[in-house]
């Protein structure tokens, strides 16, 4: 994997992931004024080895939700 650095349309900066093909695996969310902070947010997410994979937050709720007895009653 590479991490790619560019600066876009208003010359701020921005880091994409790519795979060893070329094809894009994630993304800056937003842009960095200084190209320092850029490298910054690469090196953070390089070092995220305990980052928690979550699923969809509301179906897990509604999931869990109705395995409470009586919380969840038809009308």
């Amino acid at each position: 994997m590479q991490f790619h650095i560019y600066q876009d349309l208003q010359y701020e900066w921005r880091w994409q992931l790519s795979d060893e093909e070329g094809r894009k695996l994630a993304e800056s969310g937003n842009s960095y004024r200084d190209k320092s902070d850029c490298l910054q947010a690469i090196i953070q997410v390089q070092s995220c080895e305990h980052a928690v994979v979550l699923e969809n937050a509301s179906t897990l709720m509604e999931v869990e939700m109705q395995a409470m007895p009586g919380l969840m009653r038809r009308h």
